[in-house]
């Protein structure tokens, strides 16, 4: 397993849509096995991992969120998490896979500081 971080590139609170970004999972399964793939609520997230809010932390000022969220599909209407519904499906093909990770920071964040801001995900693979 590897992976492609996930970039948002600068977030405007103000702008008129959300901000979009993806990321990559590749995985190498044995050619016919057939999985899933669950993603955590990461380091900064409240909830559990079944309904997730998820955020990234600002490098330098404690307690300054971005909050933001990750998904199955390009439309980003469902939300990858810890549910039967929020699992990516994975097929074997003895070949390297790519699984893409749509992200998106919703508009309207106007507690947001100028800087740097963060979060860690944990995939987690289920045969």
């Amino acid at each position: 397993v590897s992976t492609v971080a996930l970039d948002f590139g600068t977030y405007d609170p103000n702008a008129a849509e959300a901000l979009e970004g993806t990321g990559k999972i590749k995985t190498t399964c044995t050619s016919g096995a057939s999985g899933t793939i669950k993603i955590n609520k990461g380091t900064n997230g409240t909830g559990d991992n079944e309904n997730p809010t998820r955020r990234m932390l600002h490098a330098t000022a404690a307690e300054k969120y971005l909050s933001y969220d990750v998904f199955t599909d390009d439309g980003r209407t469902q939300q990858w998490n810890h549910t039967a519904d929020g699992d990516a499906d994975l097929s074997g093909t003895g070949s390297e896979e790519s699984l893409t990770v749509f992200g998106e920071i919703t508009v309207g964040q106007t507690d947001a500081i100028a800087g740097d801001y963060a979060d860690t995900l944990l995939a987690k693979i289920n045969y």
